[in-house]
C-alpha cells in the first residue's frame, strides 16, 4: 500500500501543522507503519471480495473512509474504526482513541472470554468488605457496591440516581484502599513526557528515510543539533518510537 506522503524537503507540503489537533498529530505517526497499512490492506480487500463496501463512510482514499477491525486491532492501535491510511486529514472524531489510562466501559469488562457481568450477577452486586475498614467511606456504601474482581481489578458500581461527587470521592478512598491493600502500595503515575515542538521534524524525518534520503541529508533538517550522521540515526529512532507510542 502506498501512502502518499508531503515533499519531506519542503516544510510547506504539510500544511498548517501548527494547527493540528493532538489525535492529529497521532495519526500522522502511526498511520506511516507498515501494519497498520497491511491491516487496512487486508480488511478492505476483504471487504470488496465479500460484496461488504460500506456505503455510510466516504470512498476510500477519501477524508472519513474507514475499516470495521476487531478488539485485537483496535488493541493494537487504538482504533475501533479504522481509518484510511494514505488519507492524511480525516475527521478529528474518526481519529480519536480511548486513552489507556481510561475506565473500561461495561460492554469492555472481560473475565477470560466472558463478559464481567456474566461473573458478577452471582455476588448480587453486594459489598463484601468490612464497612469499618472503610472508616468514614461506611456512610457512601448505600451509594456505591463493590465487587471483588482479582489481585488487580475492583469494580465500582455507581447509583446514577443520586449525585455524583460524594460517589467519586467514596472512589478514590476506597480504590486507594484496594491499591494498598492488594499491591502493598499507591502505584505512583507516571509522566510520559512529550516533546510536541521536534514532532514536526520527526515527521520530516521519517518521510526522508522512507523517501530514501541519506543521513547526512536528514541531519540537515536539524540545525539545533551536530547534525552528523548519528544524530540523524538517533532522531529516526526517535521518531520510528513515536509511531507505535505516541
Amino acid at each position: 500500500m502506498r501512502v502518499e506522503a508531503p515533499l519531506w524537503s519542503d516544510p510547506a507540503t504539510y500544511g498548517d501543522y501548527r494547527r493540528w489537533s493532538f489525535y492529529r498529530w497521532r495519526w500522522e505517526f502511526y498511520r506511516r507503519r507498515a501494519d497498520l497499512q497491511e491491516v487496512f490492506k487486508s480488511v478492505s480487500a476483504w471487504n470488496e471480495a465479500n460484496g461488504m463496501s460500506s456505503g455510510i463512510c466516504p470512498p476510500r482514499g477519501e477524508p472519513g473512509h474507514y475499516v470495521m477491525v476487531g478488539k485485537a486491532v483496535e488493541k493494537e492501535f487504538g482504533y475501533k474504526f479504522l481509518p484510511d491510511p494514505t488519507v492524511s486529514d480525516h475527521p478529528d472524531e474518526l481519529l480519536w482513541v480511548m486513552p489507556k489510562e481510561a475506565p473500561l466501559l461495561d460492554m469492555d469488562l472481560r473475565w477470560g472470554e466472558t463478559s464481567a457481568w456474566d461473573d458478577i450477577k452471582a455476588w448480587g452486586f453486594t459489598a463484601p468488605v468490612d464497612p469499618e475498614a472503610l472508616g468514614a467511606a461506611q456512610e457512601m456504601l448505600p451509594l456505591m457496591q463493590i465487587v471483588p474482581w482479582h489481585r488487580e481489578r475492583t469494580l465500582l458500581g455507581f447509583d446514577l440516581s443520586q449525585p455524583i461527587e460524594p460517589q467519586l470521592e467514596i472512589a478514590r478512598n476506597v480504590l486507594e484502599f484496594s491499591q494498598r491493600q492488594k499491591l502493598g502500595q499507591l502505584v505512583p503515575k507516571e509522566k510520559k513526557r512529550r516533546h510536541p515542538r521536534k514532532w514536526f521534524g520527526y515527521l520530516r524525518t521519517l518521510d526522508a528515510r522512507a523517501a530514501d534520503a541519506t543521513w547526512s541529508q536528514i541531519a540537515k533538517i536539524h540545525p539545533n543539533t551536530a547534525q552528523t550522521d548519528q544524530t540523524a540515526r538517533d532522531i529516526w529512532g526517535q521518531a520510528a518510537e513515536l509511531c507505535f507510542n505516541f
